[in-house]
Formats: structure tokens, sequence, C-alpha cells
């Protein structure tokens, strides 16, 4: 371009953003740095630079700051018509620089070049902080691009910093903040919280739908849980159809962040192998300090547990006589009494043939489906043989509308009176009945 096309070009700029209606009569020779335009002298430097790639026409104005921009994104001199709507709006305090920021690294143009993450961010550092990025900063920015945040997150990182506002300051302008579209921009920590899971469990990167979509369930209140359910439970993992150690690698690699000890993956792989669920093992890493650690990071509530077979109560065998039997521990149904007004007892034959001294009481309890607490608790030393009974009051089966006892359903706590540390839960039991209730 000629210089004096170049002059020009600007002289046009400058005088539509102010209004001037007097025009240029003539250009200044190839050696002149000076341009008048009336009562209006402007300095541009002419001569050749090389300083972040930008023209050296480019003097400390409003003008200036558009030509840079159009040079640094676009790689390429402004058209008039642009540059003077540009200068205009910034003149007119209708525009901040971020809006320039915004209009440029995000028109059709720019995002058509298809510039590599390393491009597009040294393209942010010359336009934002008129400098070419150091190392440190470069890989920063970086692993945003990785996890999948877009450019406008990096833009709002830039925009933000001190550098950026006094590179306005210098031209005279305001700084300006961007607004962010996308709730996977808005966090760093959270949206890599998610983009591990896509990494780790489903082995790809996230697609920018789903990516957003669960960004967007954690601000909505989504937990550590829900995420971690969501993925490892999802029909994409299953087909997959990893073995336990598998798994349990993956859990590691999802859930914590780190890889596995060969003692660590043992350990939980020997219990899936003896049964253990696959939910069991999950809630086990949700609930550990390192997973809530990798939660606080990203602002996230660690939830409730996974629902897992291992939570939910085998159904009731149905008995006659024998309620358990085990571990040197016999319990025994007896019958149903009355032996009061308004109680009525479940009666028990209980020997303790183990080593220990035993206590025993109720873990839970429930009469024809409606939960009852029944009053029992029974000290037996060992070698020693009781009966017992369980006490409910009526009122508390009137309440429920229980006029005859038809099933009870039972399971006990049974522990070593001394030291708490032997401990048995029995399976729940079904006792049938047909008794009528006494209500006198």
């Amino acid at each position: 371009m000629k210089k004096s096309k170049l002059i020009s070009v600007l002289s046009a700029a400058v005088l539509t953003a102010s209004c001037t209606a007097t025009a240029v009569s003539s250009y200044a020779s190839a050696s002149d740095k000076s341009l008048s335009t009336g009562s209006t002298s402007l300095a541009f430097d002419i001569s050749p630079s090389t300083e972040n790639g930008v023209s050296a026409a480019n003097p400390k104005t409003t003008a200036g700051f558009v030509w840079r921009m159009y040079n640094i994104a676009l790689n390429r001199e402004p058209d008039a018509k642009g540059l003077n709507n540009w200068v205009t709006k910034l003149n007119n305090h209708t525009a901040t620089a971020t809006d320039i920021i915004d209009g440029f690294f995000f028109s059709d143009e720019y995002k058509g070049k298809k510039k590599s993450a390393d491009e597009m961010i040294t393209d942010c550092y010359k336009a934002m902080l008129d400098r070419s990025p150091d190392a440190t900063g470069m890989a920063n920015w970086k692993k945003r691009f990785d996890v999948g945040m877009s450019m406008q997150a990096i833009c709002k990182g830039f925009v933000g910093s001190d550098e950026f506002k006094g590179l306005c300051k210098t031209y005279g302008i305001t700084p300006g903040t961007i607004k962010l579209r996308l709730a996977k921009d808005e966090n760093y920590e959270r949206t890599y919280f998610v983009y591990r899971l896509y990494k780790n469990c489903l082995g790809r990167t996230p697609d920018g739908a789903g990516l957003e979509s669960w960004c967007k369930q954690i601000k909505s209140g989504k937990t550590g849980s829900n995420l971690v359910q969501g993925f490892v439970f999802s029909d994409e993992y299953k087909n997959k159809k990893t073995s336990n150690k598998e798994y349990i690698s993956m859990l590691y690699a999802t859930i914590l962040g780190r890889s596995a000890s060969n003692s660590e993956i043992t350990n939980w792989t020997n219990q899936l192998n003896k049964g253990k669920s696959r939910q069991y093992a999950a809630n086990g890493f949700l609930f550990s300090n390192e997973f809530k650690g990798q939660c606080q990071k990203a602002g996230i509530e660690v939830g409730s547990k996974i629902p897992a077979p291992e939570d939910i109560p085998p159904t009731p065998t149905q008995v006659n006589g024998t309620l358990y039997k085990g571990n040197g521990i016999i319990i025994k149904y007896k019958g149903i009494s009355s032996p009061y007004n308004g109680i009525t007892n479940i009666n028990l034959y209980i020997e303790n043939n183990n080593s220990r001294d035993l206590c025993i009481q109720i873990e839970d309890m429930s009469v024809n489906g409606y939960v009852i607490n029944g009053i029992f608790s029974a000290d037996i030393p060992t070698g020693k043989k009781i009966n017992d009974e369980i006490t409910i009051l009526n009122s508390y089966l009137t309440k429920n509308n229980i006029s005859k006892i038809k099933e009870i359903d039972i399971r006990f706590n049974i522990f070593d009176w001394d030291d708490y540390k032997y401990h048995i839960t029995t399976d729940p039991v079904r006792i049938i009945a047909d008794y009528k209730v006494t209500t006198n």
C-alpha cells in the first residue's frame, strides 16, 4: 500500500470520528511523516516496524488501537468503512476496547483462519498485552483450550488484567468487560472436572454440546456424585464391557484424578470379584477425602451415595420358628401374647454358644408393613440360654390401624457387650402370624 494511500485511510477515520467535514486536499510526500487536516495535525510514524508484527502506522489514538486489531487479528490493513465505524464508536463511548476484541476475535473472518491454540493465544498476548507470550502463560492458557473452554474464556482472562487496562489507558479508551456466553467458560476447575470424566471414563474428548450441558447442570445444583453416576453408569461406558481391574483403574483416574498403586488396584478388584457391586466401589471413592478435595476445587457438592444393591435390604425369608442360627447363636420365635393390658409381646428363645458375652437388640422391625418400635435388649453371657420378649405398645399398633398382626419383618443386631468390636446384623426374616390385638 502506498504511503499516501495509508495516510488517506487514517485521515478519513480520524475525520469521520471527529465529525470533521474538512476534506484532505493534499497528501504529504513520501518522506513526510505528518498529515495536516485543517485545524488538526496528527503525527504518524510510517517507518517500517516489526514489533509484534503490527504496522508502524500505530499512533496512540482510537484509530491506532483499531488499526492494530486489524493487523494482529485479521493480518490485514483496515478497510475505511470498518475503521471509521469502530473509531466512531470508541470516540462516542458506545463501544469499549473489549467490544472491539469481541468483534474481531469472534468474527467469521477470524474464525475462518482456523488458527491453532498456540496461534490464538499469541494473538491475545499481542492484541491485549502488546507483547509476546511467556512460556508459563502460554501453558496456563493452553490448558483451558485443552479442556474445551472457548476463545471467549481466554479473552476474558486477558481483558481483566492490569496489563490490558494499562494498554487501554495509553490509547485513551475504556477497557470494558466481557460477559461470558457459555457455562463451560466460567470456571476452569469445574470444566476440567467434567472433562476428566469424559477423558478417563468414556475415553474421548467431550463434544461441545455435552460439555456445556454438564457445566450448566452443575450450575443448577448437580453434585459430584450425580456426575459420576451419569458417566460411570452410562450406556456408553457399560458398552465398553470393562473388567473389574479396568473399572477400578478408571475410578482412580476419573474420580481421584490419579493413577493407583498395585495394592490399591488389587484390594478393590478382589472385593468386586467376591461379589461387591460396582456401585459399592464407586461410593467408596466418592466419599474419600481425595474426592472431597476435587469437589472443593471445582466448587461442587459431593452429593449423596449412588444407589447400590448392598443398600437395598434383601427380601425377608419366611420362617416357622428359627429366626437366626449362626456363629454359635440361636434365636427362635415362640409366639405372641398379651400378658398386660395395652402391650403385645413377641416371645423369643435365645442361646449363646459363642465364646463372647453378647447383647442382642433390634436393628429394624415392621408389623404388617408399618415400621414399629419394639422394646428389646437381651444380655446373654457365653454358654447361657434365655427366654425374652420384644414388647410392642398397642398404641403403636392402633395408630397404624393394626387390629390383627399378620406378618412381622425383623432384623437383629448382635454385638460383644464388652468392646463392641464384634458385630453381626442378621438378614431380615418374616414371621407369619394370625394374632388379634387386645384392645381392652
